[in-house]
């Protein structure tokens, strides 16, 4: 029996009959059932006594409301508890995405790292596309674990299809037309056994805006690639990450930083509040900057308070912002708990949970965009290669004018070690002369040492490319495969 309007109608009914027991003499003892008949709660009067006060009926009364706003807020586990029979089904078709990463860790060998709604009972999964990442695995209700391929990208939802060898599953009961508007119960399964958050629709379906954050920082391109920064912002992200004038910013997270162009296409995959990492080069050392996002023109203490509220409890999910069509409900999930079926009072599967937007906001892309977008990714036509191709392309051309730079920059090594060997023969000729000629001697020397700094800049500089050239066919490898690693 599902939960419906009416019940939780009832249910306040219920809750104001608790309170106002105490003050009516005269009614007769309540006996309160919870709308699914399982005899939850009963509350029982107190003794009358000749003794009792108005102040002390008053006392009683609050402490017996405060006790059931306690035991039944949206939060208690006998709040959620009551809806087990409404999640039933879904949880059967939930899927928890875990990766086998690359850590050496036990426990984080296969970690959950997304949840996912089973799609065909032939293995197909549909989850949130930005939080995959290592050797994928669907873990069913069955128990099975079973490896998963990525076979299905939508950037524009941040959404993934992925395929696995299982068979027999089971598909959720998927509503029938748009069924959720602002003030209804929606909950969502968050394991095969008994986790359940519920909450309210708090905002219709709508567009959901890209954010636009920045780093802080004045830059120019830098040659051959990257961006190198020119001035530091005063109580920026940047200068609170530890940036400095003349770093150059050689990748973002895991994406190459070719120019400036490169920096703000990937900034707009992010949100203010997000912790990203800088891969930089200072002095010609590689180094790391950990630096927090925050939104353009409204970078002040009172907003860096706010990015921190909304965060409370866990991180935000990477992808929070810009969305063709999503419902913002106030169920408290996790950023890992998200790609998995959100349900209504009757069972019925009303959208896919996409993101962790705030500290009191997740976001759910509505079911009647999620099946057309399945019949999609079902194609084919979607895989990450194809998603992908552009920046392959694009990937592939820079890795291979690194290689003719780098070509380049191997004859100028050879000539620069050809020249100083014969300017080393010279000046060891030249101090056995005489002292008739020692000014052309210290000429020698001078011209030496900038050959050598040639050298040493040379090196430098092809260690740099080597390492870059590294980086781009990993980067292309993460792209013709759609995982991050």
């Amino acid at each position: 029996m599902k939960l419906n309007t009416n019940a939780f109608t009832l249910l306040a009914a219920i809750l104001l009959t608790m309170v106002s027991s105490v003050t009516m003499a005269q009614s007769p003892e309540p006996k309160l059932n919870d709308p699914l008949e399982r005899q939850w709660f009963e509350e029982q009067r107190p003794e009358r006594s000749s003794s009792l006060t108005l102040s002390s009926i008053e006392a009683m009364a609050v402490e017996n409301e405060k006790e059931a706003l306690e035991k039944f807020s949206k939060s208690s586990p006998d709040f959620e508890n009551m809806f087990d029979d409404v999640v039933a089904d879904a949880r059967q078709s939930l899927a928890i995405v875990r990766s086998k990463g690359l850590s050496r860790s036990p426990k984080a060998r296969k970690r959950a790292i997304a949840l996912g709604t089973v799609v065909s009972e032939d293995g197909l999964v549909l989850t949130k596309a930005s939080e995959l990442k290592g050797e994928l695995y669907c873990e069913f209700a069955s128990g099975e674990i079973v490896a998963a391929e990525l076979i299905g990208l939508d950037t524009e939802n941040d959404l993934a299809l992925l395929k696995t060898e299982a068979s027999g599953l089971t598909i959720g009961d998927w509503g029938e037309s748009d069924l959720t508007e602002t003030g209804d119960w929606v909950a969502t399964p968050l394991d095969h056994d008994q986790e359940i958050e519920v909450g309210v629709v708090s905002v219709d379906t709508r567009f959901i805006e890209p954010s636009k954050p920045f780093i802080g920082i004045e830059m120019r391109d830098a040659e051959p690639t990257g961006v190198v920064v020119i001035r530091v912002q005063e109580e920026s992200p940047a200068e609170e990450g530890g940036l400095q004038p003349r770093d150059v910013i050689l990748k973002l997270d895991d994406q190459l930083v070719k120019d400036i162009g490169d920096l703000r296409k990937i900034l707009e995959q992010y949100g203010a509040g997000d912790l990203v990492t800088l891969s930089i080069l200072r002095d010609d050392k590689p180094k790391k900057a950990k630096v927090t996002l925050a939104e353009r023109d409204k970078v002040s203490k009172e907003n860096d308070r706010s990015n921190q509220q909304n965060s409370m409890g866990s991180r935000l999910s990477r992808r929070r912002k810009d969305f063709p069509k999503a419902f913002q409900h106030d169920t408290a999930l996790q950023a890992v708990q998200c790609g998995g079926p959100i349900v209504d009072l009757d069972g019925k599967i009303v959208g896919v949970n996409i993101a962790r937007a705030g500290r009191v906001a997740s976001l759910a892309i509505p079911f009647d965009e999620v099946m057309p977008i399945i019949e999609r990714l079902r194609t084919g036509d979607y895989s990450p290669v194809v998603v992908n191709a552009e920046r392959i392309k694009i990937v592939e051309a820079e890795i291979k004018e690194t290689q003719n730079l780098t070509r380049t920059l191997t004859r100028k090594l050879d000539l620069i070690e050809g020249e100083n060997e014969s300017v080393l023969g010279t000046r060891r000729g030249l101090e056995l002369a005489a002292k008739d000629i020692q000014k052309r001697l210290d000429d020698i020397i001078e011209v030496t040492k900038k050959q050598m700094a040639q050298l040493k800049d040379a090196n430098s500089e092809l260690d740099r490319l080597e390492r870059l050239m590294r980086e781009l066919k990993k980067d292309r490898e993460r792209l013709a495969t759609g995982l991050k690693y």
